[in-house]
This record gives structure tokens, C-alpha cells and sequence, in this order.
């Protein structure tokens, strides 16, 4: 193959023959470079090109695959191949290891000149000397990580520096400053890569050479007469000169232990020494294996400020700051995606990427945000253009490890590759696994044993046993992190009602980069995968959406289960089907709760991907109907079920009450009435049983009660209490509950009402749900029902003790955040109907001006409180006031910039506000005329215009009644507006 290395002529026999016929195999199947093969058998080009060149002995898995691709079963004579050469590749590595020049079993010619031979012997260029050029202008957002180095340097040499991270997290550079500071304060300084066996050990000699170690005893040492380890760290300790000995990429620990020793024991390559500072980076971090004489030191990722410092160091002036923030907070602050995307851009700023091909519809990159965008488009390959030229360029080995290192597609397929060979192929399937599911934590029961193994996850070379190892080798290579989430039950805080849940974290690239591969792979590989995830989210099936007590659980697990709805290919019809089934089951937790931003956002979800199934599959025709909105839509749902099911069907009851549920939500009461009667007929009548049923009959208490037919709510309603005190099966379901009270509310039964509302509550908190939304609901209710029975000192403390636990929670424009600016309105109300008018308005004034100073002017939520503060204006009796906060908001509105939410519709919400001030401040004739501006500019049929023509009808009667108004008479009882503002 055109791009492949000879095979190596060092390597033992049973190394080479494996090699020439797995090269042979593929020639024979087409295959005409690596690229071609890693394309085909989802391996890295690193990995292929070590099986195939004989420097390495591949795994099986790796042969496996690589035979697959040529359509070769990988039978047991393949396998024992596979071992002879693995049992030839460890006794020649274990020989090297010890210095045994006779390891060698082929030894290559000696490099001297032959005689009569032109050529003559080449220079060496081997080096030890740090890469420094490497080095960027400043190392960003280490500042703590590098003073504790420094002192390590100056102050505490005794302990080998470990720095330990996830491929691409800066380990080399950190390692790199510090080398660079040493260097200025005088150290000698060695560079060493473990990243092969033989980079290693030459480095070793050259340091040996450099520390003016006699030749004799380094070629005795080397020829296996004595220790090499030995004899290097004698030197090191000997040396007058302080040093640092930095060995880089250290990511197969066993390289540097000494025969029979571990890397950890003091007695191999790697050790503490006195006269100077050994600094180890290496993408393993468990402690156990550095030994109790090293420090280990997490390098993480770089936070956003510090991400867009390090690509303007290498874009320059590619965009504003704020851009250059959002891309490194998009990238995660992983460095190397950091330097990548900022070289890419630097390079574009010199002329690259401005010929472009017009079918790929590819933009140019010039600045931080268009890079942004096409990230989003392309995925992580447009990365690695940052790296320049194509990894097949390096030179030699060690080139090619390099270069792999310092590409996104690759880095961490190397650390892959390394479980690969420690015998973990299942620590690959189980990142492709992880990548299907979103970047959030992923509670770790999501990732059963049992339920993998029968969905087929793992061919005949992996074993589910085995998954536990490497997911601790994943945990040690930075590839995962183990995240334990504590909640709180019962509504304390003592560690008896805490629970603690494990979780599965990864980097949003490493999923990227893993969920690409996982687009790309072959079929049969990709289905398995998608079956396995779609067997993950049929196990979330398992989890009640409507008991309280597990809803914290569902708020971890619906980010995956959305991610996995969009990501699932519509090829794979029956894992489709399986997540649209989970995506239901999600709903149901959406609807329970009364997470209504999520349900909608479920809503079109689901109706997106159900239209990816084929016609007539039972998953499609089900979530059709589960999703079907509007009055036509519901009935014909409900008329085609009956047609299949029967009229006393129970799916056909529950379809019937959904079109009964739309024509309430479109005032069609006498209809809705009719409907709901029906349904609750056959309920009584005919023994049918229905879960909902209880939901079914509070809706229609509801429908009689907007009918005005208060006798037979309340007849209804005392029917519903009788049910619930009877036991009713649906009586423990806080959902049914929740509308069991709306429906008592609205009948007048308020005692009632309240004690369902405190029931509510005392049920969520119980289950440590007070920041939930159905919670937050309940309690909006309560101070209603409270208010209305005269008790507003009551309503008032709800309200307090609520924005008490809510004013906790530092982030403000989280769904929280947003609750507390409700509440803060419902407390305005409360104390104008208190006549604490001061407080009312300093509350809203204090919303403004504190919790939503950080937002911009046009924000919904600083738009939604201005004009509540205008409502509580007009409320205290100052329509002037209200008058220069409205001028305010309209200079708002007017202000060049961008637009915020529907700026014409803030506009006639103000129009109508001024009208209002106008009637307030007793000038019904400036009223009226303000309505009418407003009437020309709206549709006719929209709800602010049916307000403005009811309250201008109601302003012309007042001045019909006051034919010479003067504008000082008071207008109060024409400045009543409505209980929903904008």
C-alpha cells in the first residue's frame, strides 16, 4: 500500500509473517493506502500502521477487524498467529527493557560506510533538548498549576511531578513553561518522549552522554552488562548542575519500569532525585501506578476567558472578544482544539481556504464566529485543518506519533488504542456507547450489564465482564470522569435524606470526535451500536415519570434521551422507534411536572422524528395521537380510534377527552361540556377502567365552572372529593391531585381547594421537590385561594418563603431565576392589595435595577417587569410615574440595536398601557384616542385588541356620563385592567 512503512526488518519473525499477511489480505481486498482501511474498519491509522509495519504486535480485536474488511472469518489459525506473534513482541520488549543488546534479533547493518559504498554516514539528529518553539507567548489560565511547579523546581525536588489530563489538555505545554523557566534560571534541562520504546530509551543514552558519562560504560550498560537505569541516575545525581528531566507522553507507564519492577517503585527510568526535578506528563492518572513518591497534578481545560486569550495568541484579531469567548467555551476549553481552531484562523488570515470548491457549500473563515458556525456544521474534522498537512507526512515513527497526538480525530483514539492492546476493546464501545447520549452527566445504572450483553453490544472479541476494567481505564486516561450528583429527599439537608447518584461525564469534544466515528462507521458496526443505545433508553422505561421521588433522576436522564431522538439515524427504524417510545415516557414526566417549556420543546421532537418511520408502523400511528393538538386533529384521532377500538374502548375514551380537552382551550364550552359528559357516562356506566379518569372529571368541574353553571361544579367537584377520600386509584398521583384542586378552585370551593393545595405541597416536599415547577405552581394557587378568602398576610408569607429559598440559586436567568421575578410580581400584587403601595413598587423597582441589571434592555423578562411595574403604578394611584416608565420602554424599543422578542407586539402592549394611564389619570378623552391608535395598528382578532375595545367602550360611556371632563376627576374605576399583562 502506497503510504505504508516497510515492515520492520528488527522485529522477530512471528511479528513480521503476522504483518506481510495481514498486507497481503488487504491488497488482495483493494485496499491501496491506511487511510482506506481506518475508513472501513473503524480503527485509527496509527494502529494500522503499527500492525502492519511489524513494530507492534496488534491486538485481536485488531486483527479482527482488519480481516472483516477483507471479508476473512477470523478463525482460530488467525488467532494463534495473533499469539505467537503477541508472545514473540513481549519476550523482544522485555530483552530491550533490560538493555540486551542481543534482543535485537535481526540486527541492521552497522552504520558506518562500507567499502566502496558512496554514501557516506549520516549526522545524528537525535535531541534532548526542549522544543521550545512549541512554546506559545504566555501559558494561559496555569498560573496556580505553575507556581506549585515552580516551587516543586526550587524548593521541593524530592517528588516526581506527575501532570495527568485527557489527550489535548495542554499536559506538554504546562511541562513546556516550566521547562522554559528552568531553563532561564539556570537548570539543565532534558526532553525526553516515552511515546515509543526506543525514543525513550535513546533519550536515556543521549542524557547519559550529555551528563559526560564515559562511552565504555555507556555501551556496557547498553550491550546489557549492567543496569542502563542505573547508570543514567547516577549521572543525574551526581550532577553539579541542577536539572530537569521532563519525559513526555508517558502514557504506557510499563515502558519505564525496570525487569520485574513497576513504574511507581523508584527503580526504573523514572525516579525522584535530589540534585534535580523529574516531571512525568502522561494521560494516565491513577495514583497507584506513580507510586507514593510522586505528586500527581490534573491539567484540566481552560475556562472561557483564558479559551479566548489563547485564540486571539494565535488568530490575532480574528473577531470581537465576546466572539473569541463563545468559541472557547464552544470547543470546552480544550486546548488543543484551542490552538487548532486559532491556527486555522491565523493561516486563513495568510490566504488559506480562500479557493474553495462551490458544491461543498463550505464559507470562508475569517473570524471567531463564522468558525463557530461551521464547527456546528461540520463537527470536529474541521479541527484538525488547524494542524496543517496530513499526518501521513511525519516522518518515522516517533513523527507519526506526534503528529497523531496533535490531532482532534486521533489524540484520543491513541489512548483507545492503548486499552485495545491491555486486552479492553470494550472501553472503545462503550465511549461510541456514551456518544450517542448527550454531553451531560449520564447516571451510571443507565449502563446495565445484563441489558447491554442482550442487545448485542459486544461481538465475540469483547465481553460485558470485562466492561468495569475499562471503564476504569477510561476514568484513568481522562477520557470519562466519574461525577457523583447528591440530592436531598424528604426536604432536609441531613446525610440521612441525601442519596448520592454516580455519573458519567466526558468532554463535549471526546463525545464529538467518538460520535462522529460512530456516523461513520460501517453498517452492521453502527447498528449495534444504536440497538445497544436504543436498549439504554427502553431501560429508562423502567423509571415512574409520575412519582415525585424519582423526577430528579428524570432531570438527568432527558437530556440523553432528547439527544438520542435527534442523533438516531432514520435507517435504524427499530432503535427510532425505541427512543420515540422513551421520548413518550419523557413527555409524561413533562406533562406531570408541569415542565411546560420542556414538554413543548418534546412536543416538536417527537412529531419531527415519528415523521422519519414508515408509514403504517404501530410506534407512529400511536405518538401521532399521543400528540395530536387542536380541535380537528383531536376529533379525527378520536373518530378513527373508535372505528378500530370500539366506543367504550379505554384508548378511545382517553382520545375522546382529548378533543373535549381542545374544545375547552377553544371555548367551545357548551361542546367541551358535551364531550367530557359522555366520557364520564361510559366511565360510570360501564365499568371501564381509565387511568386519568380523575383528570377527566376535574376538567369538566372546570368547563361548568367558565360555563357559569356554578351548581353543578360544585356538584361535580364535591363528586370529585368523594372519589378521592374513596380511594380512587389515580388518588396518589400529584398530577391528578394538581388538577383535582385547579378544578376545586374554580367550582368556589376555596377550604377545600386549600386543603389540596397543602396536601400538594406537603406530597413534593416530601420527595425534596420545592424547585420544582408543579411545586411553584402550587403554591401560585395557594396564594390565590388564600387571597381570595380574605387571608393576604397568609398569601403574602407563601410568597416570602418561597423567594427565600428561590433568592438562593445564583443563577439568574435559569428557569429559577425567572420564578423569582413571577414571584416577586405576585408580592407587588399582594401589597397593593395590602395598600402597601411603597413596597409594591420598590419591589418591582428592585427586580429591575438588581436581579435583571445584567440583562439587555430588550430581554423578555426585563420587558415582562417594566410593564408590571407600570400595572403597579397605575395600581398606587401615580399615572405619571407609569406615564415616564412607559417613555422609557418606548426610547427602549426605538434604540438602534438588536431586536428583542417581537418588538411591534411590546409596542401595542405600551400603546394600551397608556391608554389605561390616561383613564387612570382621569383623561378619558386621551384614552379613547390612544385606543384607536392602537385598534389601527392591530389585527382585529387579536387578544390586545379585544382589550382595547372593550376598555375604550367603557371610556366613552364614562365621558358620555361626564360630558364636560376636565381631566381631574378621578378615573380609577375606567383603570381597571386586565390579570394578564404583557
Amino acid at each position: 500500500m502506497k503510504d505504508l512503512k516497510p515492515v520492520d526488518p528488527r522485529a522477530p519473525e512471528d511479528m513480521r509473517i503476522l504483518a506481510e499477511r495481514l498486507r497481503l489480505r488487504l491488497d488482495r481486498a483493494g485496499f491501496t493506502g491506511v487511510r482506506d482501511v481506518s475508513g472501513s474498519c473503524d480503527l485509527s491509522r496509527s494502529t494500522i500502521s503499527e500492525a502492519l509495519s511489524g513494530s507492534r504486535t496488534p491486538t485481536w480485536n485488531t486483527v479482527s477487524k482488519l480481516l472483516r474488511c477483507c471479508r476473512i472469518p477470523p478463525d482460530a489459525d488467525w488467532r494463534r498467529l495473533q499469539e505467537r506473534a503477541k508472545a514473540a513482541d513481549t519476550e523482544w520488549r522485555r530483552l530491550t527493557r533490560a538493555g540486551h543488546a542481543a534482543a535485537d534479533p535481526t540486527p541492521l547493518p552497522p552504520a558506518v560506510p562500507v567499502a566502496g559504498s558512496r554514501s557516506p554516514q549520516l549526522p545524528g539528529t537525535f535531541t534532548v533538548r526542549a522544543p521550545y518553539g512549541e512554546l506559545p507567548p504566555r501559558v494561559r489560565g496555569r498560573d496556580e498549576l505553575m507556581a506549585g511547579l515552580r516551587h516543586a523546581l526550587t524548593a521541593d525536588r524530592d517528588r516526581i511531578q506527575v501532570l495527568h489530563g485527557v489527550g489535548g489538555c495542554g499536559k506538554t505545554t504546562v511541562a513546556l513553561g516550566l521547562a522554559r523557566l528552568a531553563k532561564d534560571l539556570g537548570y539543565q534541562v532534558f526532553w525526553l518522549s516515552a511515546a515509543t520504546q526506543d525514543s525513550l530509551v535513546t533519550g536515556m543514552r543521549q542524557v547519559a552522554r550529555v551528563l559526560a558519562v564515559p562511552e565504555p560504560q555507556i555501551e556496557d550498560a547498553w550491550a546489557g552488562k549492567s543496569s542502563a537505569m542505573d547508570l543514567v541516575w547516577r549521572a543525574l545525581d551526581a550532577a553539579e548542575q541542577p536539572w530537569l528531566l521532563v519525559v513526555d507522553n508517558v502514557d504506557e507507564p510499563d515502558r519505564t519500569a525496570s525487569r520485574y519492577g513497576s513504574p511507581g517503585d523508584g527503580t526504573g527510568w523514572i525516579r525522584p532525585g535530589g540534585a534535580g526535578l523529574t516531571v512525568v506528563t502522561t494521560r494516565i492518572g491513577n495514583p497507584s501506578v506513580w507510586g507514593g513518591e510522586a505528586t500527581c497534578r490534573p491539567v484540566g481545560v481552560l475556562s472561557p476567558d483564558d479559551g479566548a486569550e489563547v485564540l486571539v495568541d494565535f488568530a490575532g484579531n480574528a473577531g470581537p472578544m465576546e466572539d473569541a469567548r463563545a468559541l472557547a467555551s464552544r470547543l470546552g476549553g480544550m486546548p488543543l482544539a484551542l490552538k487548532l481552531a486559532g491556527s486555522y484562523l491565523a493561516r486563513a488570515g495568510r490566504g488559506a481556504g480562500l479557493l474553495r470548491r462551490h458544491a461543498t457549500g463550505e464559507a470562508q473563515l475569517r473570524d471567531f464566529a463564522g468558525y463557530a458556525r461551521e464547527l456546528d456544521r461540520l463537527g470536529t474534522g474541521l479541527l484538525d485543518r488547524g494542524a496543517g498537512g496530513a499526518p501521513e507526512a511525519a516522518a518515522g515513527p516517533d513523527g507519526e506519533q506526534r503528529r497523531y497526538r496533535r490531532l482532534i480525530s486521533s489524540t484520543w483514539e491513541i489512548s483507545l488504542d492503548l486499552l485495545a492492546e491491555q486486552g479492553l476493546p470494550e472501553a472503545r464501545l462503550l465511549m461510541r456507547l456514551i456518544s450517542c447520549f448527550a454531553h451531560a452527566p449520564l447516571p451510571a445504572f443507565l449502563l446495565d450489564l445484563d441489558v447491554l450483553e442482550k442487545s448485542g453490544l459486544f461481538p465475540e472479541t469483547a465481553r460485558a465482564d470485562r466492561c468495569e476494567t475499562a471503564l476504569e481505564g477510561l476514568v484513568d486516561l481522562g477520557l470519562l470522569s466519574v461525577e457523583d450528583i447528591t440530592f436531598g429527599r424528604n426536604g432536609d439537608v441531613d446525610e440521612q435524606a441525601t442519596e448520592i447518584l454516580p455519573c458519567l461525564t466526558v468532554h463535549p469534544l471526546v463525545l464529538e470526535a467518538n460520535a462522529l466515528r460512530v456516523q461513520e462507521s460501517t453498517g452492521p458496526e453502527r447498528e449495534r451500536l444504536w440497538r445497544a443505545a436504543a436498549a439504554v433508553a427502553q431501560f429508562v422505561s423502567h423509571i415512574d415519570p409520575r412519582a415525585p421521588e424519582m423526577w430528579k433522576i428524570w432531570k438527568l436522564v432527558l437530556p440523553h434521551i432528547e439527544a438520542g431522538v435527534r442523533a438516531v439515524p432514520s435507517a435504524e427504524v427499530e432503535a427510532l422507534a425505541v427512543f420515540l417510545w422513551a421520548g413518550r415516557n419523557a413527555r409524561s414526566y413533562a406533562v406531570v411536572s408541569n415542565s411546560r417549556d420542556t414538554r413543548r420543546m418534546l412536543d416538536l421532537l417527537l412529531k419531527e422524528r415519528t415523521e422519519d418511520l414508515p408509514d403504517g408502523h404501530p410506534a407512529e400511528e400511536f405518538i401521532r395521537r399521543t400528540l395530536a393538538e387542536g380541535v380537528e386533529p383531536t376529533r379525527e384521532a378520536y373518530l378513527s380510534t373508535r372505528a378500530e377500538a370500539g366506543e367504550e374502548a379505554p384508548v378511545t375514551l382517553s382520545a375522546r377527552a382529548a378533543w373535549a380537552h381542545e374544545l375547552w382551550r377553544a371555548e367551545r364550552l357548551d361542546e367541551a361540556e358535551r364531550e367530557y359528559h359522555a366520557v364520564l357516562d361510559v366511565l360510570r356506566h360501564a365499568d371501564v377502567g381509565l387511568g386519568g379518569a380523575m383528570t377527566i372529571h376535574a376538567e369538566y368541574v372546570q368547563v361548568l365552572a367558565e360555563a357559569g353553571k356554578t351548581e353543578a361544579a360544585q356538584t361535580e367537584a364535591r363528586a370529585l372529593l368523594a372519589d378521592l377520600s374513596a380511594g380512587h386509584e389515580d388518588g396518589d398521583d400529584v398530577a391528578v391531585r394538581h388538577h383535582v384542586g385547579h378544578a376545586l378552585e374554580k367550582a368556589g370551593l376555596l377550604p377545600e381547594a386549600e386543603r389540596a393545595h397543602r396536601d400538594q405541597l406537603a406530597e413534593l416536599e416530601k420527595a425534596g421537590e420545592q424547585d420544582s415547577v408543579l411545586y411553584l405552581d402550587t403554591s401560585y394557587l395557594l396564594c390565590g385561594n388564600l387571597t381570595r378568602q380574605e387571608r393576604r398576610a397568609e398569601a403574602l408569607a407563601v410568597v416570602d418563603e418561597l423567594l427565600e429559598r428561590y433568592l438562593s440559586v445564583p443563577e439568574p436567568l435559569s428557569a429559577v431565576g425567572r420564578n423569582v421575578v413571577k414571584l416577586y410580581q405576585q408580592r407587588a400584587q399582594l401589597l397593593v392589595e395590602a395598600g402597601r403601595f411603597a413596597e409594591a413598587t420598590a419591589d418591582m423597582e428592585c427586580v429591575l435595577k438588581g436581579l435583571l441589571a445584567h440583562l439587555p434592555p430588550l430581554h423578555s423578562l426585563v420587558i415582562g417587569t417594566r410593564f408590571r411595574l407600570v400595572r403597579t403604578l397605575l395600581e398606587c394611584g401615580r399615572p405619571d410615574a407609569a406615564v415616564d416608565e412607559l417613555d422609557t420602554l418606548d426610547a427602549t424599543l426605538d434604540a438602534p440595536g438588536p431586536g428583542g422578542e417581537d418588538p411591534e407586539r411590546h409596542r401595542h402592549a405600551s400603546l394600551l398601557w397608556r391608554a389605561r394611564a390616561a383613564c387612570v389619570g382621569g383623561s378619558c378623552a386621551t384614552a379613547v384616542t390612544t385606543y384607536e391608535q392602537l385598534l389601527a395598528t392591530v389585527g382585529r382578532d387579536s387578544r390586545v385588541a379585544g382589550m382595547a375595545r372593550e376598555e375604550a367602550e367603557a371610556c366613552r360611556a364614562s365621558l358620555a356620563r361626564r360630558p364636560d371632563e376636565d381631566g381631574d376627576e378621578d378615573g380609577d374605576e375606567d383603570g381597571d385592567s386586565p390579570s394578564r399583562e404583557n
